[in-house]
């Protein structure tokens, strides 16, 4: 398993880092990063390095900083200093010269399809169904048609057990159904085979269940 990062007076600090065979690109890089609120800084030269295929866990207590990193790797939170790459992608900015400059919200928009998140509160829809939650980002922003959506949103189901479970609403699953379903959400905005290449982020205890 990589390494956990050092947790200093609240602040996430140094490193988390996996190997990465040779030649090989990471999923997830992020080099020095640093994040602050007003006067609290809460990420302080963070390194990560998540290779593909592999599991990371950042573990500590709360208020530590981990949602706030995993936020910076979408762009939810704008890094103070450093940079994040998610596959072949230098995340939220473009170089030109030598420097950095920040995307459109279009431009970054394109990016997050690319990265799954799981919500510490899942954020599904109370008026659709399981299958229709699952569905609704791949038909309404990926452009994928609804039939191929639902075959792929089917299948994902089987996988976590919830097969039964297509035509249910939310405020009928337990806590921990709920979760998967957010999950498969997560992994169905790519095509079929390409969810163990995605950067998949969870936030919060249980999520990577």
């Amino acid at each position: 398993m990589p390494a956990v990062s050092e947790h200093v007076s609240g602040q996430v600090s140094g490193q988390v880092s996996g190997q990465v065979s040779g030649g090989e690109r990471p999923l997830v890089e992020a080099l020095g990063v640093h994040k602050s609120f007003e006067r609290t800084e809460v990420l302080r030269g963070v390194d990560l390095v998540v290779p593909p295929g592999s599991v990371t866990c950042l573990v500590g207590p709360s208020g530590s900083g981990k949602t706030t990193l995993l936020r910076c790797l979408d762009h939810l939170e704008r890094v103070d200093a450093g940079s994040i790459r998610v596959g072949e992608h230098l995340i939220g900015y473009a170089e030109r010269g030598g420097r950095l400059h920040e995307l459109s919200d279009r431009a970054v928009s394109r990016q997050r399809r690319s990265i799954g998140m799981v919500f510490q509160r899942f954020n599904l829809f109370p008026h659709l169904t399981v299958a229709q939650n699952i569905c609704e980002a791949p038909v309404r922003v990926g452009g994928v048609a609804r039939g191929a959506a639902r075959e792929r949103a089917s299948a994902l189901l089987e996988r976590v057990g919830l097969a039964a479970r297509e035509d249910a609403y939310p405020a009928q699953l337990s806590g921990g159904q709920q979760q998967r379903v957010a999950i498969d959400r997560a992994l169905c905005h790519g095509p079929p085979g390409d969810a163990v290449r995605r950067a998949d982020l969870g936030a919060g205890p249980g999520a990577g269940r």
